[in-house]
């Protein structure tokens, strides 16, 4: 399976909150097989919300989070032109989160299935495979 972590699910991921987080995901990341990405998006919200001290990133997010990531096997998935031309053809619907509308526009371009516990990301008009919400 090709999964994409939404921003949440990689936080809670990183800092074992294993509350916060359903068994079915955390087998998910877990098995080696599936293919885990995590988009530069998530780590661009997490600087900012770190640097606003809206959010506690003990590694930081420069290249001891990029360690931790690999350590994972989660691969970066950086933003690309068919990703940004991408977002104008979402339904706005109520979801207008610039950073989540991003990680929807490139789960669809990359045919991933998504991890997250974002209600909003399993409107069917979204057309995504969505393993948790």
């Amino acid at each position: 399976m090709r999964l994409l972590l939404d921003t949440c699910t990689l936080y809670w991921f990183l800092q074992g909150d294993e509350r916060n987080l359903p068994k079915s995901a955390i087998e998910a990341i877990s098995n080696v097989e599936n293919e885990k990405h995590i988009s530069v998006v998530s780590i661009w919200e997490m600087a900012i919300k770190s640097r606003l001290g809206k959010l506690n990133m003990p590694v930081g997010v420069g290249d001891q989070l990029l360690n931790r990531l690999q350590q994972f096997g989660l691969r970066i998935l950086d933003i690309n032109y068919h990703h940004a031309s991408e977002v104008y053809s979402l339904p706005t619907l109520k979801h207008r989160d610039p950073f989540d509308r991003m990680l929807i526009a490139q789960a669809r371009v990359e045919g991933l299935t998504v991890i997250t516990n974002d209600p909003n990301w399993a409107h069917s008009d979204y057309e995504l495979n969505v393993l948790w919400k």
